[in-house]
């Protein structure tokens, strides 16, 4: 079968929606299909860029950039993608190709218009992997705030729903938001998240992390996007209350709007038990992960969609128990306290949150067999 696999992330950017579609690709061609990836690029210098052999080639097209922490451009650069993309598809001679599938992963939310007319050129089926609820989520953050902003958002997100032949969900309970859009007989499924098991390749840890006082620590890592639907001022404010236990050290890796905010928070409160680094490489994450002894999740409590991070899979890959505080009623309170595989709640406070990092620590300390569950 040949596929086409859009989206606005794939490696060298390094962010789990770029990692689960590199392994979505490879496995599909290792399969028999024939996969063409379709990215955009801010770097390329000509207006796209193919590369690959065999079954799974990447078509990267030169667009704006879609990863500005400057919320309007990002808007902007993702509103553009369809007319780049059928740009890039025109110029590389791959529109016209008999395509029999169309996968595309959301958030964005703009790709519907260039579904809606590869779906009437090649009248093929379509899949939508929609991970983040969008606006929904960003309404209850509060970062959007205007009613005809969001209308006109949850009107977009509503086309690329209509083009879906299946919608993949990454929890059960996302399915009520979708029932808004009068979807009928579409077929909404649980697609869970994925990662393909690898070795650890050999790696040096980079000099700042190499030098930081580690040794007999139970270290506690959070890796992933640092911003406001994050919420790891929380998580912050808990380090700081335990700051005297000298077994405990936080390690935050990853880039976002937040990130120099909470530096500073940690700098104003004289902590000296928590680190923060910029991005990091997979393989260095994967090393970082396996000197660790908790794996942190956090999501901002007043989300009404629920999320199960990637980076959630990837804790547990590595046999790493979790500490998850997230939003009432979200699915991995119950898969981590069931499972017996961390602790998780919708803690809101921070004094909480140290409570339970010390039962945890426990936990750690005491039943080396948490690790092998």
């Amino acid at each position: 079968m040949k596929i086409l696999l859009i989206a606005d992330a794939f490696p060298p950017l390094n962010n789990s929606a770029a990692i689960q579609l590199q392994d979505l690709s490879i496995e599909l061609a290792s399969i028999g299909h024939e996969i063409l990836v379709v990215v955009p690029s801010s770097t390329i210098a000509s207006s796209f860029q193919l590369s690959g052999i065999g079954r799974l080639e990447v078509l990267r097209v030169k667009a704006f950039n879609v990863k500005t922490r400057i919320r309007f451009f990002r808007a902007l650069a993702e509103a553009f993608l369809p007319l780049t993309f059928l740009i890039g598809l025109l110029s590389s001679r791959r529109l016209m190709t008999n395509w029999e599938a169309v996968i595309w992963y959301s958030p964005t939310i703009f790709l519907g218009p260039l579904i809606f007319l590869l779906r009437k050129i090649h009248r093929c089926r379509t899949y939508l992997i929609l991970r983040d609820i969008f606006p929904q989520w960003a309404e209850d953050m509060g970062l959007v705030k205007s009613r005809v902003a969001i209308s006109l958002l949850k009107a977009v997100a509503g086309l690329q729903y209509k083009m879906a032949d299946t919608i993949g969900i990454q929890a059960k309970s996302n399915k009520k938001f979708l029932e808004q859009h009068k979807l009928g007989t579409k077929r909404i499924e649980l697609l869970e998240n994925w990662l393909v098991e690898s070795e650890i390749e050999n790696y040096d840890l980079p000099s700042e992390l190499e030098e930081l006082p580690l040794s007999d620590k139970v270290i506690l890592l959070y890796s992933g996007n640092i911003g406001v639907a994050q919420n790891l001022d929380l998580i912050v404010e808990a380090a700081s209350l335990l700051r005297k236990d000298e077994e405990l050290y936080f390690i935050i890796a990853g880039e976002g709007s937040e990130l120099s905010h909470l530096k500073n928070k940690a700098l104003s409160l004289q902590m000296d038990n928590i680190h923060f680094c910029g991005e990091l490489m997979p393989n260095v994450v994967r090393a970082l992960t396996r000197l660790s002894s908790i794996g942190i999740v956090s999501l901002d409590n007043k989300h009404q969609t629920h999320n199960i991070p990637g980076k959630f899979i990837s804790y547990l890959r590595d046999n790493l128990p979790v500490l998850a505080c997230v939003n009432k009623e979200n699915e991995l309170i119950e898969i981590i306290n069931s499972k017996s595989v961390g602790r998780a709640g919708d803690w809101t406070d921070a004094r909480e949150v140290a409570d339970q990092i010390i039962e945890l620590k426990k936990d750690v300390v005491s039943d080396v067999s948490i690790r092998a569950r």
